[in-house]
């Protein structure tokens, strides 16, 4: 059984037991000597090589993958990566999803010994917190730390209550509201460069009715209604009664 061991990091004592475990507890035979999980699908075919102790795994994802026979993982046959015997790896699909047993046998057994809660002394440290926090960046520096925009602000001092005075005969609620002017308001003066531009608008107006343009001109006296056809400088309607 120690020979085996050394051979098989899966028999190697847990704090928890894992599933694999846990189903052969009372299995005496045949012994249980690993157990990993190598794809993400089904395996169909496994081959074992005798001479290099390699196991070929492969399953209906359409990969062939090559193993030791402790269980580290090689390599993906036809993969562009090179890769060698000594140099073991992690599969990047099978990483995202495997159990505290399969990195165990991936990392020929090395497993963190962290326990949740525990404190852990750091015995090589020479150096006091009242040293680190003092001595060796300088002083503290002052409060607050991130200048006075991040500080909160200061509260406003408080106001009394308003007491209404209701001793006149006619409360002013709204005398202490600041009120628009009564004043009319002066209208500001017209820009020189609004000025010019209406004069030139009016010129070119007068200037255009200036013009001599023959055109119609209607006189409705009482009785009867003559039109007459007569050059005239501007357009005239008059109608007489």
């Amino acid at each position: 059984m120690p020979r085996l061991r050394l051979m098989f990091p899966f028999l190697w004592r847990d704090r928890i037991e894992g599933r694999a475990k846990r189903s052969v507890r009372d299995q005496p035979k045949p012994l249980l000597l690993n157990s990993y999980r190598a794809h993400l699908r089904c395996v169909t075919v496994i081959e074992y090589v005798d001479e290099l102790k390699l196991l070929y795994t492969g399953s209906s994802d359409y990969s062939v993958r090559v193993w030791r026979l402790s269980g580290e993982y090689l390599q993906t046959l036809g993969s562009f990566l090179p890769w060698t015997l000594e140099v073991t790896r992690f599969p990047p699909d099978v990483k995202k999803v495997a159990s505290f047993t399969t990195f165990k046998v991936w990392r020929s057994g090395q497993v963190s010994r962290y326990v949740p809660g525990q404190k852990v002394v750091d015995k090589l440290r020479d150096i006091t917190e009242h040293e680190l926090r003092t001595k060796t960046f300088g002083e503290a520096p002052n409060e607050p730390l991130l200048g006075k925009y991040y500080a909160l602000p200061i509260r406003p001092e408080r106001q009394d209550k308003i007491v209404l005075d209701d001793s006149m005969t006619t409360v002013p609620l709204f005398a202490h509201l600041r009120m628009a002017s009564t004043q009319p308001v002066r209208r500001p003066p017209t820009p020189d460069l609004v000025r010019k531009t209406r004069l030139k608008r009016q010129l070119k107006k007068a200037q255009h009715h200036d013009q001599p343009t023959t055109q119609f001109q209607i006189n409705a006296p009482i009785h009867k209604t003559s039109i007459t056809t007569q050059p005239a400088k501007r357009a005239s309607s008059s109608a007489q009664q």
